[in-house]
């Protein structure tokens, strides 16, 4: 499984540092997100700083953009990194699309009734959509017991986050991204790292003959 980080976006100079310690770690890959920051100028820096990181949008806004100009921006870091830009894509929620990027919205969530279902989740779904919309924010999270928050996500400690990730996502997923630091964390022990990046994956990399 791949072990991929969080770019610095704030300041592009702290970029080609960040990048290159990451790279130099044994990290696979890097990623950015459309927060306050633009996702693909940090990418671009990156792209010519590094030498094997796979770059990703982790995500890039898809309904303030039309097609072509995400087409252009991609190409040219796929260009520029020789094959290893990954292109994210996501809605944001109607209050970042309508009044941050005024763009008309269009709500994606009916789409996750099927996933609910499949888990047999309907009524907690029902719930907590109910609960939305009428305001008692605060209250959801009792909602959500500690059974359905394992069904989605990996949850341990340190020894047993490694375990928890191949139990839940082994064979399913390919990477497990690092959020909320940049570079090389001293904060996340090398041994979890290997750990992590033992799982078996069926993933074996992208093609990067140009």
């Amino acid at each position: 499984m791949r072990f991929l980080s969080t770019l610095p976006q704030d300041d592009l100079a702290e970029v080609p540092p960040a990048a290159r310690a990451a790279e130099a770690a044994g990290y696979d890959g890097l990623v950015t997100s459309e927060n306050k920051n633009d996702p693909f100028l940090a990418l671009g820096v990156a792209a010519v700083s590094t030498s094997r990181l796979a770059l990703h949008t982790g995500i890039a806004i898809a309904f303030s953009r039309s097609p072509m100009p995400v087409a252009n921006a991609s190409w040219d870091l796929q260009v520029a990194s020789r094959g290893r830009f990954v292109l994210g894509l996501g809605s944001q929620v109607r209050a970042h699309n309508e009044n941050r990027f005024s763009v008309p919205w269009s709500a994606p969530a009916p789409a996750y009734w099927p996933v609910l279902d499949v888990h047999g989740l309907q009524e907690l779904g029902r719930k907590l959509n109910v609960m939305s919309k009428a305001g008692p924010w605060d209250k959801m999270a009792a909602e959500i017991s500690d059974d359905v928050v394992r069904r989605f996500a990996a949850v341990g400690t340190h020894r047993q986050l490694a375990g928890a990730i191949a139990e839940r996502f082994g064979g399913v997923t390919d990477s497990v991204t690092l959020s909320g630091g940049y570079g090389v964390r001293q904060a996340i022990p090398p041994d979890l790292v290997q750990d992590i990046r033992r799982i078996p994956s069926a993933f074996v990399g992208f093609d990067t003959r140009w």
